[in-house]
């Protein structure tokens, strides 16, 4: 038996967006998309494209790497859909080894990594 909590629906991306669910009940937003809402457990969904455009919400970095591994920042990005009414928060990683490179409230642009998506 398959698990609803495991089985996604649709792509993860349209272009550069995610493509997202928005739940009918209670408006939360989900992202991959799946078949039930984990905040009201509702079924009624309609499809959302959230980003490319965002901020960053909070970020850290690597303090103990490999010898060969490059450094890597990591953080969490609130993005948006184009009209601004929603939002969801994404975590990943940042493609700029600067730490100076990203700040708190910085604005940025989801771009897809086709070995990770």
């Amino acid at each position: 038996m398959e698990s609803l909590i495991t089985r996604p629906k649709g792509p993860k991306l349209i272009g550069n967006k995610l493509n997202a669910i928005k739940c009918n009940t209670c408006g939360h937003i989900r992202y991959p998309a799946r078949t039930y809402c984990n905040k009201c457990q509702g079924t009624d969904f309609s499809s959302i494209l959230i980003g490319p455009k965002g901020v960053v919400a909070t970020y850290s970095t690597t303090y103990k790497k490999k010898l060969n591994d490059k450094q890597r920042i990591f953080g969490v990005v609130q993005l948006f859909t184009e009209d601004g009414e929603d939002s969801f928060i994404l975590s990943g990683t940042f493609d700029t080894e600067n730490y100076d490179d990203v700040k708190i409230g910085k604005k940025i642009e989801l771009l897809p990594n086709d070995n990770n998506w």
